[in-house]
This record gives C-alpha cells, structure tokens and sequence, in this order.
C-alpha cells in the first residue's frame, strides 16, 4: 500500500509539472480573438512555420507574419505595401526581439536588446523578462490558467540624445487559447487589456 501511494504521488506531481510547461502555440486559420483594447486578431494564412495574422495594433487591415516562436517578422498592408507605422504605433519588428522564449515555464528568465519603431523614431529597448508564475487569471472572457511574464523596459534614443525611461508590464499567456489573455502597464502612455472573447481550434 505505501508503494502504491508513492507511486500515485509521484504521478500527481509528474502531471503538475507538466502542466506548467508550455511549447509554441499551433494555429489554425480561423482561430481568432477579440480584447477590450479593440484588437481582433484572426490566423488567415499558415505558411510553414510562419503564420499570417490579420488585425494588428491600431491597423485591422493589417497582416503580421509571426514565426512559430510568436516573434513579429514583418508587417504589412493587405496590398503588400508597408503601414504607416505613426499609425499602428510600437513595431517590434525582428528576430532580436524575443518576447516569449519557448518553452516557457515557471522561473524562466531571458532578456533582449533591440531597435523598434515608434511613431516613425527609432529607439533602442531593453528588456528583461521573468515567468514568475503558473496561475488562474481572471478575464472578460472567462479565467484560464496562465503563465504571468513580467517585463522590466528600459527606451533609450538611438542617438543617445534624450533621457531613457523605464517601465514595467506583465502579461498572461494562455496555452489552451494560444495567445496572451490580460496585459497591464506603469507606463503612462500604454492601457491595460485583456481578452474578451476567443474561437480557437
């Protein structure tokens, strides 16, 4: 009998720890989402590793081509021709930056160095990250089990002209619905989300 409880013990705490490790997320065309900001996201092309979301920032028109480690490789209008970028907003553009570093479990750490695309100005960021915790968040669209990333940002001028700042944020990121599900901010320029509703497959 003792046996038998280790063993089911063992099995217990082999479950949990698999449950709080996450590999990259697979879409389908058609999975999409919609958050309290406005932003409704949709998977319209799959192709290769790389899938093809439509609706990104302030452009719903927009396509975002995201490799399967959901780093942004390119941004585009529906005609091909690259938006505005005064009007979408932050452009994270390319490999450097690496928001989420797959597979993604509780105390994992990693950090960044890139150029991004503000409103037309280039600035160099700096960012460490920290999966802090595997837990129950509560939104809009129901409470899902999470990974909680915490980002400490640090913006600095390209030409070194100009003071830096620096800011915190923490997202959610939700394995079952394959997207981050809340997000908040100290910086004052940034709003808080969360995700409102989902149709994935």
């Amino acid at each position: 009998m003792p046996f038998l409880l280790s063993l089911l013990l063992l099995l217990v705490l082999f479950a949990q720890a698999g449950a709080q490790s996450a590999d990259p997320p697979t879409y389908v065309v058609g999975d999409s989402w919609t958050y309290s900001n406005g932003f409704r996201p949709s998977v319209v092309k799959i192709e290769g590793d790389v899938t093809v979301f439509k609706g990104v920032g302030n452009c719903p028109t927009c396509l975002a081509h995201f490799d399967k480690n959901l780093v942004l490789l390119k941004i585009e209008q529906a005609d091909g021709t690259p938006p505005d970028s005064a009007i979408i907003g932050f452009v994270p553009v390319g490999t450097d930056w690496k928001l989420f570093d797959f597979p993604l479990s509780t105390g994992k750490k990693w950090s960044i160095g890139a150029k991004g695309l503000f409103r037309n100005n280039v600035n160099h960021y700096d960012g460490v990250m920290a999966v802090q915790a595997y837990e129950d968040v509560a939104t809009k669209a129901g409470t899902f089990k999470a990974f909680k990333i915490a980002r400490e940002w640090t913006i600095r001028p390209i030409d070194n002209r100009g003071r830096g700042t620096s800011w915190s944020t923490t997202e959610w990121y939700a394995p079952d619905i394959k997207r981050a599900v809340k997000f908040t901010t100290t910086n004052p320029n940034q709003k808080g989300w969360e995700l409102v509703s989902y149709t994935v497959k």
